[in-house]
């Protein structure tokens, strides 16, 4: 680096100009500038940003805790009931429905009306589809649509119900599935579902019948 040598301008004097008189100079290491909280400078538009993202992400923690929750508190009851009595209450279906009313509580395919509605069509349809021509894929087939014709007309669609559907046209259990798993796991799940929704914190559920 060089230095100042009488009239000639050098590299130091590039970074160090002159002050003029009342100039305070740039602010030292660690001295905040006096004009960093003015409005529309981008430092604050960035901590706004970031704020909006930790409370997302707060939401978003809380929502996927509830969700959990909500889950283990209707498949418990499934698995108990399972274990006590035989029954195979803990199938895909009202598993499916555990997590349907998990993930979106609110929506109208996973109140009381559609839950009950939905399962009361679809399991006597498939039923009676599948008793004359047997299991197969096609009888499924058959099942899954006449369900869920009948329940866009009946306006109480549950989705997990076409599953129960498509299951017996698989497998043909015959009526005895009516018993074991339709009413008791129904049963189970909106009961425990109703005791969820009055007890746990952020559980949006609506408790109406429609």
């Amino acid at each position: 680096m060089t230095t100042s040598a009488g009239p000639y301008k050098t590299e130091t004097d590039d970074l160090n100009p002159p002050r003029l008189a009342g100039d305070a100079g740039p602010p030292g290491i660690g001295e905040p500038r006096a004009d960093a909280g003015r409005p529309g400078r981008i430092r604050p538009v960035f901590s706004l940003m970031q704020a909006l993202g930790s409370a997302d992400n707060r939401t978003a923690v809380t929502g996927a805790f509830v969700a959990s929750v909500v889950t283990a508190g209707i498949l418990v009851p499934l698995l108990v009931i399972q274990g006590l009595t035989g029954l195979t209450v803990f199938t895909i279906p009202y598993i499916a429905s555990a997590a349907a009313i998990a993930l979106a509580p609110a929506a109208p395919l996973v109140r009381p009306r559609a839950i009950t509605i939905g399962y009361a069509v679809a399991v006597p349809v498939a039923l009676v589809i599948t008793a004359p021509i047997g299991a197969s894929m096609y009888a499924a087939a058959l099942a899954v649509t006449a369900s869920i014709v009948i329940m866009i007309l009946l306006k109480a669609p549950h989705v997990p119900a076409v599953a129960a559907a498509a299951l017996i046209g698989l497998n043909d259990p015959g009526v005895i599935y009516v018993l074991d798993p339709l009413i008791p796991a129904v049963a189970a799940v909106i009961l425990a579902t109703l005791a969820l929704a009055r007890y746990l914190p952020n559980f949006n559920y609506q408790l109406s019948w429609r």
